[in-house]
């Protein structure tokens, strides 16, 4: 399996794609910008995004996308204020980083993995990708917005809550707006973070290394990982909007 930044149009495709068979046809979501007819989902935050994907064989197993402040309007989306960079602004309550927005903070959504294969570390891999991806691009700060069943596992990859707190999102409900530090490394390290490795000290830091770092575990027993995944979660609930 390889993590890879998502380049071109077909991979694109199957992104969109897979995003409808996880929210529409698994999880009966109504999202806007679903194409029924297409059955894909395709949004126009994906634009400037950075668009991450598990890929075994040519199929999609999983993705996430980060979209970088800097690089977005915030009259960009008005016609659709949900897609707008003024609600994220508002979402994480990013007033409260305003030494380092917009040009060191990004907000990942859209993360989801294959049914079958939610128990493995396919969401670990695309996290560190992101991290580390985002960590060498200079980002200090990364928003996220989560439902109950997924907060301790970002808590336990370091994220934790902004001062927004809680909040109701239009299409899912109460999640919890939540904030990672990419350089808080003493505090990875006291809490087993898989971002406790620094990429920006790997010696070899060309892009399909740095995406690809190996799962930061010593050994793949279940024991090993299971303060990260857990394997009898609500897992229909896995997927950031």
């Amino acid at each position: 399996m390889e993590i890879r930044l998502v380049q071109t149009q077909k991979e694109l495709d199957a992104i969109y794609k897979f995003r409808y068979e996880i929210y529409v046809s698994e999880m009966g979501r109504k999202p806007e910008n679903v194409c029924y007819e297409k059955a894909i989902i395709k949004e126009p935050l994906d634009q400037k995004a950075n668009i991450f994907a598990a890929i075994k064989e040519g199929r999609v197993l999983g993705t996430v996308r980060t979209n970088y402040t800097k690089f977005m309007d915030r009259r960009q989306f008005s016609s659709n204020y949900i897609h707008d960079l003024n609600y994220y602004i508002d979402m994480y309550d990013i007033s409260y980083f305003n030494e380092f927005f917009p040009e060191k903070t990004s907000f990942s959504t859209k993360m989801m993995v294959s049914t079958n294969l939610r128990s493995g570390v396919i969401a670990a891999r695309l996290s560190v990708a992101t991290f580390n991806q985002a960590s060498i691009d200079g980002i200090r700060y990364d928003f996220i917005d989560c439902n109950p069943p997924l907060i301790k596992m970002y808590e336990k990859m370091g994220y934790r809550a902004t001062p927004k707190g809680w909040f109701i999102h239009p299409q899912y409900g109460d999640v919890l707006s939540m904030f990672l530090d990419l350089e808080d490394f003493e505090y990875f390290k006291s809490i087993g973070s898989i971002f406790r490795r620094d990429p920006k000290k790997r010696k070899d830091r060309r892009k399909e290394n740095i995406l690809n770092i190996p799962y930061p575990f010593k050994n793949k027993r279940e024991g090993e990982r299971r303060h990260v995944f857990n394997p009898n979660m609500d897992w229909r609930q896995f997927a950031q909007n």
